[in-house]
């Protein structure tokens, strides 16, 4: 599987980990999946709701 990598607010994000929610928190808040991100070269892991369609990610934001 290749990487996901994204940019949000001019930083570019690398998806180490991800999971996808459940029908109804993506219905009710609008989230597809939750991740484990990072930048590219950095090594702290942050936690983001992330919203994908059609296999990019349009919009996120990190809730840890």
């Amino acid at each position: 599987m290749e990487a996901i990598k994204f940019s949000n607010k001019g930083q570019n994000w690398e998806v180490v980990e991800i999971k996808e929610h459940s029908s109804i928190f993506s219905t009710q808040l609008g989230w597809t999946h939750f991740a484990g991100i990072k930048r590219p070269n950095g090594k702290k892991i942050y936690y983001a709701n992330l919203l994908i369609v059609d296999g990019e990610v349009v919009d996120t934001t990190v809730v840890l």
